[in-house]
């Protein structure tokens, strides 16, 4: 019986310390995971200040490298009659041009900046 209780004892408290291990939210939109707090990402847009040109370039690059993968998707979603009844269906053509849009609204403000940036 003792024996049994230990068990129990040592597998709740295991439990219990374990759990406090997970993701807490602290505040709106910052999760502490393993005691660090972290700003969870959203949308297709970084939250990221560019200032270094290399790093503008690349995420253009970036930029244009999923813009070019939508339109192979698409070409290929079109290409076929079940998935393109289906993905009109979900409304998943809307969904990716509002990205390309989102995309391409991005890629013109990075090149802005990039023009601005001596």
């Amino acid at each position: 019986m003792k024996l049994t209780f230990t068990i129990l004892s040592f597998c709740f408290v295991g439990c219990y310390y374990s759990q406090q291990s997970e993701a807490k939210a602290i505040k709106k939109n910052v999760v502490l995971i393993n005691n660090e707090a972290v700003q969870p990402i959203s949308g297709t847009t970084p939250q990221i200040a560019f200032t270094d040109n290399n790093a503008l370039k690349a995420r253009i690059a970036a930029i244009d490298s999923h813009v070019h993968a939508i339109d192979i998707k698409v070409k290929y979603v079109s290409s076929d009659q079940d998935q393109r009844e289906r993905a009109q269906k979900m409304g998943w053509f809307d969904q990716m041009e509002k990205t390309k849009k989102e995309l391409t609204i991005e890629k013109m403000e990075l090149e802005n900046k990039l023009k601005s940036n001596p």
